[in-house]
């Protein structure tokens, strides 16, 4: 069995081959007139507008630091933990959901194989906004808000990168409780992903 640092490789303990084949979801397809890309001032209210840094404290005991942490920004942990790896975010807003993108198995020699793909989504705000409670009903168009889709490279083999804040998707459709991607087989000529989004 081979293994590598993060355990054993899971192309050996179970055979997806007829998993990632499939097409789930072949009469779902994203049109492109469906999208429009906006410029930073039209998206301003659908995004969490705190400018306060966050400070945050990494590390273990005589090691710790202090680290300013801005909207939109991320750390790379492994910058303050010798054997330890991960990516710390700051969103901005409150987190309710958030997944990764199901990828298949990828070929060997792709770079790209490492990058994975973070959906987050909640409340625009943190402490000074308020809440929605999961029954409260927000009628569309109510409440603007984001779908932030998070590039990460995860890879022990390749040098790590900070995590970078890709692409917004935003909507009128007031809080997300909860978000998952569609599984696999969804991926399309474009690899267009598609995503389900509960709202209440």
């Amino acid at each position: 069995m081979d293994m590598d640092y993060e355990g054993p490789d899971a192309d050996y303990l179970i055979d997806t081959t007829d998993i990632y084949e499939q097409t789930v979801y072949e009469n779902i397809r994203v049109q492109n007139d469906e999208w429009e890309i906006i410029d930073e001032s039209e998206a301003a209210p659908y995004l969490p507008d705190t400018t306060t840094k966050r400070k945050v404290t990494i590390g273990l005991q005589e090691n710790r630091k202090e680290v300013p942490l801005s909207r939109f920004d991320s750390v790379l942990l492994d910058d303050y933990f010798e054997l330890r790896k991960g990516h710390l975010l700051n969103t901005g807003g409150s987190i309710w959901g958030l997944d990764f993108v199901p990828k298949g198995p990828a070929d060997k020699d792709d770079k790209t194989s490492s990058i994975q793909y973070l959906a987050v989504a909640g409340l625009r705000g943190t402490t000074d906004q308020e809440h929605f409670g999961l029954n409260t009903i927000q009628p569309t168009g109510t409440y603007k808000n984001a779908i932030q889709l998070w590039r990460l490279k995860l890879s022990t083999k390749q040098a790590p990168e900070r995590a970078r804040l890709d692409m917004c998707l935003l909507h009128d459709f007031g809080v997300i409780c909860d978000l998952r991607w569609c599984p696999y087989g969804v991926f399309e000529d474009e690899n267009v992903k598609r995503i389900n989004i509960k709202t209440e």
